[in-house]
């Protein structure tokens, strides 16, 4: 089927219909209106961790930079880190929990002066 089938089908108005055969009623679909001027909706461009680390930088106003990982934790505890995959699962406007913790051993690569003294952090997010 080409795109524009599918796209008059998707958006086609169906109506059901019942009939009897010999083992039973069954149903079937019957499409009343198609309309020929409608568009599929455009794809999602793809969501890379790195936005999530720049939007999470600044709001807590953070250097990108300083922060090493981020860690989502689910409510039964289990802990992810999170990569482009993970992003792209999640829906838009969801809510999360963002805790700020020191990433112990790791040091931050930034050349910004305002944030010479930052230590390197992971995001721990709860959603």
């Amino acid at each position: 089927m080409r795109q524009d089938e599918i796209t008059r089908w998707r958006d086609a108005v169906f109506a059901s219909r019942q009939i009897i055969t010999n083992k039973g009623t069954t149903s079937y679909i019957e499409a009343l209106d198609l309309d020929s001027l409608s568009h599929p909706p455009p794809e999602r461009l793809p969501k890379p961790v790195r936005d999530l680390i720049v939007k999470i930088a600044e709001k807590r106003e953070l250097d990108p930079d300083c922060i090493v990982r981020i860690v989502r934790v689910n409510w039964s505890g289990v802990e992810t880190i999170v990569d482009d995959d993970i992003v792209q699962q999640v829906p838009e406007g969801q809510d999360m929990l963002a805790e700020v913790t020191e990433a112990f051993g790791l040091q931050c690569s930034t050349t910004s002066i305002s944030f010479l003294l930052m230590a390197a952090v992971e995001i721990r997010l709860t959603y």
